[in-house]
């Protein structure tokens, strides 16, 4: 474990074992396949995405807002250090391209939530995720509006925090809620209104529950943030000791392809 010994118990970790069981009898049925291209192949990934997704994860990014960078430890013209408040670090795997991109839309939009595992364990393999997981006390996934769950019947940033909080003995935790449905925010390209659509759609259920912890919040992808920076608003409230964010992927940070996310 990354750290602390005690593995956290949740609804995933209860249906882990059945999940285990039909991959199991599914590989033994069926020729494996590429996760990201379903091309026949022996590894989780065939070499081809393999390749992209590698790529991906190697390319420089700041830090502090995990915007990429143009070569490693130049200066972020984005953030330009001051990083993406109220987060003191957002680790990611890279940006939401290729390879990288596929796996998420397939974890999303077509029920494939196994493909969460193989990404939460290639975060688990970055020196940044490891580094902000150190300390991690409290794990929380951004919050999916309930009847958009049950429709699509898991939320994926559930699935990404309880495998980072199984490996790393930190609690994963409901603690933000939705209060209110939202539009997608796949529909906005400006990032003001994407900071419209999700103001005052989250609630922190137990502030106490935070105070002098050390935070984690988990997404699937970080376009203008402003998801993040409401989230990180309200437990700002419970007066954690530090607050990071983990998220898969980042979006091109000239906006492009925001509709696609």
């Amino acid at each position: 474990m990354l750290c602390g010994d005690q593995p956290h118990r949740n609804w995933y970790d209860a249906i882990m074992p059945l999940g285990q069981l039909l991959r199991d009898v599914v590989e033994l049925c069926y020729p494996a396949q590429c996760l990201c291209c379903q091309s026949s192949c022996d590894a989780r990934l065939c070499p081809n995405c393999e390749e992209q997704l590698h790529a991906i994860t190697q390319r420089p990014r700041c830090e502090f807002c995990a915007r990429p960078l143009f070569m490693a430890e130049a200066d972020c013209p984005y953030c330009k250090g001051r990083g993406f408040y109220p987060y003191q670090h957002i680790a990611t795997l890279g940006v939401f391209d290729d390879a990288l991109k596929e796996l998420i839309h397939a974890m999303k939009y077509h029920r494939r939530w196994n493909i969460g595992e193989e990404l939460a364990e290639r975060l688990l393999g970055l020196p940044s995720v490891k580094a902000l997981l150190r300390d991690a006390e409290i794990i929380i996934p951004v919050p999916l509006w309930r009847w958009r769950q049950v429709r699509r019947g898991y939320n994926q940033a559930d699935v990404i925090a309880a495998n980072l909080a199984r490996q790393c003995g930190a609690k994963a935790s409901s603690l933000v809620r939705r209060t209110r449905s939202t539009e997608s925010q796949t529909q906005f390209r400006s990032g003001q209104h994407r900071v419209e659509n999700v103001r005052g759609a989250f609630r922190l259920s137990k502030p106490i529950a935070v105070k002098d912890k050390h935070v984690v919040v988990v997404d699937d992808v970080m376009t203008s943030g402003a998801t993040l920076k409401e989230i990180g608003r309200m437990i700002l409230q419970g007066e954690p000791r530090s607050l990071s964010a983990i998220a898969l992927a980042v979006a091109d940070p000239r906006g492009r392809g925001f509709t696609a996310i």
